[in-house]
């Protein structure tokens, strides 16, 4: 069940992403409300998309809905990488200037820790 939540987590995010990429969502909602340009949301938004796709195909390794040719051990570390970027990424949070950022995000990339730290330790 937890891999089923990361999964779904994770997807949403990357639709955000890409509904931030073609403005469908204001920038200004992400990056600690930081971004100043289309220049640099699209730079941060790159990022973002990257390691969103790469967190949701760890998750879907984990959860045997695809096979990576990877040890398990490569699985579960990736999982304690994830684990540790949604702890600063909570971090990040608590510091935006946008208060949605701060009320939902930061709950959320409290989520998206334990998930991580759960399937981490019991793959």
């Amino acid at each position: 069940m937890a891999e089923f939540i990361l999964i779904f987590i994770l997807g949403g995010l990357l639709l955000m992403h890409l509904g931030i990429i073609f403005h469908l969502i204001p920038y200004q909602m992400v990056w600690g409300g930081r971004l100043k340009s289309d220049k640099e949301m699209y730079q941060f938004e790159a990022i973002s998309i990257i390691l969103n796709s790469i967190f949701l195909v760890v998750a879907l390794a984990a959860a045997n809905y695809i096979q990576l040719p990877v040890d398990l051990y490569v699985i579960r570390v990736m999982l304690w990488v994830m684990a540790s970027l949604f702890l600063l990424n909570t971090f990040g949070n608590v510091a935006s200037k946008d208060k949605f950022e701060q009320l939902f995000f930061t709950p959320l990339t409290i989520i998206l820790l334990g998930l991580c730290s759960y399937i981490a330790y019991y793959l």
